[in-house]
């Protein structure tokens, strides 16, 4: 078996808008600061959060056994939308996040994108119940449609304080086709759908055998509240894998599989390590499914969502140790991997619950991960609850508090390598 070694090409960068599209049915503010006759609109998001959690004694590395609490290094997002004309528009976010860029301690072009609105570029009567969109730029990679979500300092979308483990998404260099269709009163309200095609990195890489990712989503809105989607997800970089004594190669691999960063941080690794997400697909060549749906209601006495979501994904790839047999990426250790098939299901759920309506919510989150390769023994499977809530401080104020309980079974796709478990808490806003 021929190992290689494997340069990640870290996205560094989470699309700013994901937290807005997927955003959680709550009373959050839509004020911007407004120049030029509205063309030019900016939102400011602040989070500051701490932490206690810890793994037990079986963990791969030693240093997370015994951790301290602590705070979270502020996170701030400055998400601009430049109006250009009716049908040309430009959205610029600046991050600086712990949880994506380490400790660079800098500003970032976290996101950047040009939209053209087609249709109403060119007139037609269709734009008035229809939009197509064609993006440049870094579009959205991801397989979900439905998911209360943070990003760097966008927090505000999601119910509780980390993500899941299963988050199939990133951001990556490329175009995007997207449509959305109003179809009506009827059963079924809206269609919309995205295709996009990019590289696996938010940079420029022109190296041979570059492989070109493709990615598209689905989801339709029902009447009465109900809503159902669609993703997939193709990376072929397999390309790059040239068998042979001493013959090495940097493969380029999309972060999407892993995931980007969130609130959880672990001293055994760099900060902004993704160790707590499945680490087990290298995303070189790689084929991920899902089905997502969302269920809410704003106009009953405790106001209600709930989503659920359930995945599929293989790559002809593996991580591997020394001897060769298939590991974990462990927050970025592990660099080497081998031609071996890995697979994965995952699957997960998640309530939020007004009891106090506009005000106080309790939320829940339960996802599982489990490693389906062949010849895997034990329980390969890693499971996190998330237990907490919120209130809403001002409409454009949340705190929140959560209970994450991590368990990682010999074999897993998890990185930590034991079971973890602790509280955060968090503060954020937007302006």
């Amino acid at each position: 078996m021929k190992i290689i070694k494997v340069k990640r090409m870290h996205s560094l960068a989470q699309a700013g808008f994901v937290g807005g599209v997927l955003a959680l049915a709550a009373p959050a503010s839509q004020a911007d600061i407004e120049m030029l006759d509205g063309r030019i609109a900016t939102n400011i998001y602040l989070t500051q959060g701490i932490q206690s959690v810890e793994a037990d004694s079986g963990a791969f590395d030693p240093a997370n056994t015994e951790t301290e609490a602590g705070f979270h290094r502020t996170r701030v997002n400055f998400t601009t939308v430049i109006r250009f004309t009716d049908w040309l528009t430009a959205t610029v976010d600046l991050g600086e996040e712990s949880e994506d860029f380490g400790d660079q301690f800098q500003i970032t072009n976290d996101d950047t994108f040009l939209d053209v609105a087609l249709l109403r570029a060119i007139g037609s009567p269709l734009a008035e119940r229809n939009a197509l969109i064609l993006r440049f730029g870094q579009p959205v990679i991801t397989t979900f449609n439905f998911r209360g979500y943070t990003d760097g300092a966008a927090a505000l979308g999601n119910p509780l304080i980390g993500n899941s483990p299963f988050d199939i998404v990133t951001a990556e260099a490329g175009v995007g086709l997207y449509g959305q269709h109003s179809l009506g009163d009827g059963v079924l309200q809206s269609l919309g759908w995205d295709f996009k095609v990019s590289q696996p990195t938010i940079g420029e890489d022109f190296s041979g055998d570059r492989s070109f990712n493709l990615n598209a989503t689905v989801r339709l809105v029902f009447a009465g509240g109900f809503k159902l989607g669609a993703g997939w997800l193709h990376s072929d970089g397999g390309d790059q894998f040239e068998p042979g004594p001493g013959n090495f190669a940097n493969i380029s691999a999309t972060d999407a599989v892993i995931g980007d960063g969130e609130a959880y941080n672990f001293p055994g690794t760099f900060t902004g390590s993704r160790d707590t997400h499945a680490g087990l697909l290298p995303g070189i060549s790689t084929d991920l499914w899902m089905v997502d749906f969302e269920y809410a209601r704003d106009d009953i006495f405790m106001p209600v969502t709930v989503r659920g979501w359930l995945g599929l994904g293989k790559d002809d790839f593996s991580f591997v140790d020394a001897g060769g047999n298939q590991t974990t990426m462990r927050g970025g250790a592990i660099s080497e991997v081998a031609r071996m098939e890995s697979k994965i299901l995952g699957w997960g759920s998640e309530g939020t619950f007004y009891v106090l309506p506009n005000f106080a919510y309790l939320a829940v989150r339960y996802t599982e991960v489990e490693n389906r390769s062949n010849g895997i023994s034990g329980k390969p499977q890693l499971d996190r609850l998330q237990l907490g809530g919120g209130v809403w401080l001002a409409e454009n104020v949340l705190t929140k508090a959560e209970y994450v309980r991590q368990q990682e079974e010999r074999n897993s796709p998890g990185q930590i390598g034991d079971d973890w478990d602790g509280f955060v808490f968090e503060i954020a806003t937007r302006f």
